[in-house]
Order: structure tokens, then sequence, then C-alpha cells
């Protein structure tokens, strides 16, 4: 917040202006995850009805896409924010990437009903009633099957997320780093290196964010895409193209839509 108020120059505060003033339809952002959420949540501000807007990025699975919501915007949560960030979860499954009821899962230390500390058993709670044919919820999931694909939506608290998410970025590092090595230990491995290398290239490509380009910040009034730091040509290509396809196919207010269904469940 410190640099959102000192630097109201800056092309992120200049930008996320123009979104709220209507100059623009979607802001993408490359810059300071920190600094894009808060100046998302206070200049854009969030939807109406919603305590807590989610940073939620889609992994590249064996069978599919998911969706891991929160990765870190809110590292404590209540029952009805995990129910929220589902829900917004779901829209996004429907109307971005076609996926007709998309399954959604809590993420949890076991997949028996009963698991977990008190946030999980009362958010699996809420989620189950709200089971039916416009809510696929599957039950409790665990960290493993984000890597799987076998469900669209995998909900939990930003610090879980968070957790996941750099242990996935991890292994995926670690891996490529020791095919490297293996592959430049010797002549041979060389020569079998050149001889795998399509198949090498394809292997990358599952761990290569830069297909979906950004992760939407679900939750503002606004399209705000935060795209990752490093990105490269490619990545922010994507990232402007996922936020014309959002603007076209109108999820701000399908969002809104769907997390007036749930107001109801605000005493919890």
């Amino acid at each position: 917040m410190a640099a959102i108020k000192a630097k109201k120059d800056s092309s992120m505060v200049v930008g996320l202006n123009m979104l709220k003033d209507n100059k623009a339809d979607a802001f993408v952002s490359a810059g300071s995850t920190g600094a894009f959420l808060s100046g998302a949540i206070f200049i854009v501000k969030r939807i109406e009805g919603l305590d807590r807007p989610a940073i939620a990025p889609i992994f590249k699975g064996d069978k599919g896409p998911s969706m891991v919501i929160d990765i870190g915007a809110n590292v404590d949560c209540k029952p009805i924010h995990l129910v929220n960030f589902a829900k917004m979860g779901k829209v996004y499954f429907e109307s971005i990437l076609n996926v007709k009821r998309p399954s959604i899962g809590l993420i949890n230390n076991g997949v028996e009903e009963g698991k977990g500390n008190s946030l999980t058993k009362e958010t699996y709670t809420i989620l189950n009633n709200l089971k039916g044919e416009n809510f696929n919820f599957i039950g409790n999931v665990e960290p493993r099957d984000v890597i799987k694909g076998e469900v669209n939506v995998l909900v939990c608290d930003g610090f879980v997320g968070n957790a996941i998410l750099k242990s996935t970025e991890g292994v995926a590092s670690s891996i490529f780093k020791s095919l490297k090595e293996e592959i430049n230990a010797s002549l041979k491995n060389k020569l079998g290196g050149l001889l795998l290398k399509s198949s090498l290239q394809k292997f990358k490509k599952r761990f290569n964010a830069d297909e979906y380009g950004g992760a939407l910040i679900l939750g503002v009034n606004g399209i705000c895409i935060k795209a990752h730091g490093n990105s490269n040509a490619e990545a922010i290509k994507n990232a402007i193209k996922l936020a014309h396809i959002s603007v076209e196919r109108k999820i701000l207010e399908k969002l809104k839509s769907e997390i007036k269904t749930i107001d109801s469940f605000k005493i919890m």
C-alpha cells in the first residue's frame, strides 16, 4: 500500500485507475504481486458482497487443467471465504475454459469426510449442502490431485495454496536441473538427449505456465490479470488474450451473479 500511495504516476496505479474509471476493460501486470493485489482491492474495489478476492492460477494436470484457489492472497480465512473461492472457480471454468459442471474439491489432509481442521470441516459442510445439478462438489481432495488434473477447482486458504505453488515450482525446477545434468554428463548421454529432444520439449511444455499467461484476481470489480514477473513474450501475449476472453465472455458479471446466490451463508 505504501508503494501504491507513493507512486501515483506508476504504470500500475495509472492502469488500475483507468480500469476503475471505465477507461479500460481489463488490466494486465507482471509487476509486484503484493502491490497489484493491494491496488486492485483499494482502487478497483471488491465485488459487492465479497470480502476476499483470490489469486487463482491454472495448472496443467495429466488429464486436464486444474485451478488452485487461493494461492496467497488470503492467509487466514473463514469458511465463507472458501465457499466464495469455490463459486468463483466454478464460474472461471464454465466461462473461460468451457467446462460444464466443473468438479470442485476441498484440499485437505485426506479424502475422508471429517478430516482436517475446524476451517476445512466447516467449509466441507457448507459446500456439501450446496452440492447439486449446478454445483459439482466432489468432497475432500489432496494436494497431489493438482498435478493429476482429475479435479477442476481445488479450494484452500492462501497459506496452503502458496505452499502447494512453491512446492510444485521447486519439484519442477529440480527435475529439469537433474535431467540437464545427466544429459550433459557424457557424450553418450548427449546423443541420447538429441534423440529424445522432441519428447523432452513436450515434457517441459507440460510444466510451462506461459500457455495461460497469468492468473485472474477473482473477486475485484474489474478484470485484473497477474502475469509472472519473468514472463516472456508468449506469456504476455496469452495474458492479454485471457483478458480479452474474460471481457468478451462477461466473467465479471457472472461472478457478481454467482456471489449473490450464497448471501444466506454469510452468518457463518
